[in-house]
């Protein structure tokens, strides 16, 4: 199929796909009507678009994109999918080709209830030698020859690092039509192993295929959510969470603590535990779920040149609704004249850390001058401090640790710097964590976001001494570093948000949007910028953010500003960047 994709794509400049639409992947095909109109068939159909302006792209090399369509000819309509870039590198003894986005031949197009609901699915092209691979789904209502989107989800679904760890995400739709109720199950694998046993749910067995023993972790997971259908809007998302042991036997407090639960509550969905201390098996974690955060279209797709009326995209008779667009509010806060970025970097730390190594000095959680997240030259204290854009800012008095924080050896180095030419001025207060203590810094970064953690710093400004109320009462938090949450629960999590709070987070961490973005909604902090797969969390992308968004510039400017910077010290294209890095939904807090 790759072979024929290119073919269309490179020969034919227009490709189209014409299928049948059956009710699902194992029924006969069939036609359905709607307002009169019968749909017989759908088409993939990719349009040449102009590339990303904002890649700049090396000598030698020459970029082409399509935008992907579903078309149906019956009805004269057709739905925006997602691009598909290719960038030719052609240089002296070195020519190759990358392709990032929407496989055409991975896309399917089924009834969920004949007639009225269509899902749409299709699969990114693997990228990296651990083929990550992304998922896209959307769900229509047909209605008098319209079609109304009623959601449009894009997560992570393949992923290898080494032989040591890889995990999988499969989403489910299906139409219940005795309680009228879409039911969709998100099952999750994840495996894992390790000479040491540093993560919970983790036993010492053989790994046949390696030909080795080590502390193994296989654990599957399955979200079941239910909505029902009101008004062209999806309503509930109510359901529960289960995972699925395997063999292996754990202490139920082990359990709770990967999930970030405790025994009463396992206990409690699950009464097979009520009388006992381990368990194996299938286990409900959660009665409830919190609601799901769908990714606006904007965010899931590139839809450049289509246009926007009161929040729905207009396109060729059909309509496609989505949160209507407003810019990441904050809360009301004493005035000040200027803006204050809280920046959490857990150091990067070889040992205490379920990282793939880097060179020892990197690595050295305990020495923040050398490392990788700090000392290093694309750490926050040195590029900042070697950056035209900022001047450092004497800290006069040594900071006194909060009690919270475990004890000195927790935050090991401080600076503040000041903006150069943003009007009002930034200031950035950055602290680095021991990286032994990386659960306890995120506990502290999500204090924050949630306002309880305010922390004020002494810094000499010009010669007058200014004190800067951060932590807590910042316009902003960061946090940058690994993304604890992989390695199990996160100690001090908060119960709830404080007002005024920070009116947005950054979190550059692996695959941090999955991990963070959920909690910080509750925290009632949007997650500005977070990511969608394994990154380096260095200091370019995080100036880049920092600028935009003082600019005042809205979250989708904000993330390809992020993704420029990326690309540019990644040396990869714009548009493998963008998709790296996920925008604030902006539809409000």
């Amino acid at each position: 199929m790759r072979a024929t994709r290119h073919a269309f794509r490179f020969v034919a400049c227009v490709a189209v796909l014409s299928c049948m639409l059956g009710c699902s992947d194992r029924t006969e095909p069939q036609a359905s009507s709607s307002a009169g109109k019968t749909i017989r068939s759908y088409q993939v159909e990719q349009v040449p678009v102009e590339p990303d302006p904002g890649y700049t792209l090396s000598p030698g090399e020459t970029a082409e994109s399509w935008q992907t369509y579903v078309t149906f000819p019956d009805l004269g309509a057709r739905v925006a999918l997602e691009r598909t870039e290719v960038t030719h590198h052609n240089r002296p003894g070195s020519s190759y080709t990358d392709e990032y986005g929407l496989d055409t031949g991975s896309v399917k197009v089924q009834w969920l209830d004949v007639g009225r609901l269509l899902w749409i699915r299709w699969s990114d092209i693997p990228q990296g030698s651990g083929c990550f691979t992304s998922d896209g789904h959307v769900i229509l209502e047909v209605s008098d020859g319209e079609f109304r989107e009623l959601f449009r989800d894009h997560h992570g679904s393949h992923g290898r690092s080494g032989w040591s760890g890889w995990g999988s995400a499969d989403l489910g739709i299906r139409w219940d039509r005795g309680t009228r109720r879409i039911i969709m199950t998100k099952t999750v694998r994840s495996w894992y192993a390790d000479d040491e046993k540093r993560i919970p749910l983790s036993t010492w067995r053989a790994v046949p295929n390696y030909h080795t023993t080590a502390y193994v972790r296989d654990v599957t997971t399955r979200e079941v959510r239910r909505y029902e259908i009101r008004d062209g809007r999806l309503h509930g998302g109510d359901g529960y969470r289960v995972a699925e042991l395997g063999e292996g036997e754990y202490p139920l407090s082990e359990v709770a603590d990967y999930f970030e639960s405790d025994v009463a509550t396992l206990r409690r969905n699950s009464p097979r535990l009520r009388d006992v201390d381990r368990c194996s098996g299938t286990v409900v974690l959660a009665a409830s779920l919190a609601p799901h955060v769908m990714r606006t279209y904007e965010q899931a797709s590139d839809i450049s040149g289509d246009s926007y009326e009161d929040g729905v995209l207009v396109q060729d008779g059909a309509f496609l609704r989505y949160a209507p667009r407003s810019p990441v509010a904050g809360t009301s806060r004493d005035p000040r004249p200027y803006k204050v970025v809280h920046v959490f970097v857990a150091l990067c730390d070889n040992k205490y850390q379920g990282i793939v190594p880097v060179p020892a000095k990197l690595g050295n959680g305990q020495d923040p001058h050398n490392n990788l997240y700090w000392g290093a030259m694309y750490g926050v204290k040195t590029f900042f401090k070697n950056s035209p854009h900022w001047t450092p800012r004497e800290l006069p008095e040594k900071r006194t640790p909060a009690a919270d924080e475990m004890d000195d050896r927790a935050t090991l180095d401080e600076c503040v710097f000041k903006s150069v030419g943003l009007t009002p001025p930034v200031y950035v207060v950055a602290r680095a964590w021991n990286g032994r203590y990386i659960k306890n810094c995120i506990g502290r970064f999500l204090h924050a976001a949630a306002g309880q953690m305010n922390a004020d710093v002494l810094v000499n400004d010009s010669g007058n001494a200014l004190r800067i109320d951060a932590g807590g009462a910042s316009d902003m938090v960061c946090f940058i570093g690994h993304n604890g949450f992989m390695d199990g629960q996160i100690f001090g999590f908060p119960e709830g948000a404080m007002q005024p709070n920070p009116e947005c987070a950054v979190v550059l961490a692996c695959k941090s949007h999955e991990s963070f973005a959920s909690h910080l909604k509750l925290l009632k902090c949007p997650p500005l910028i977070t990511t969608t797969g394994l990154m380096a969390p260095e200091a370019y992308t995080l100036d880049a953010i920092i600028r935009s968004w003082a600019k005042g510039q809205p979250p989708a400017r904000v993330r390809k500003a992020a993704a420029a910077a990326y690309a540019k010290y990644q040396r990869i294209s714009q548009t493998a960047a963008e998709r790296l890095f996920a925008a604030a939904s902006e539809s409000g807090r």
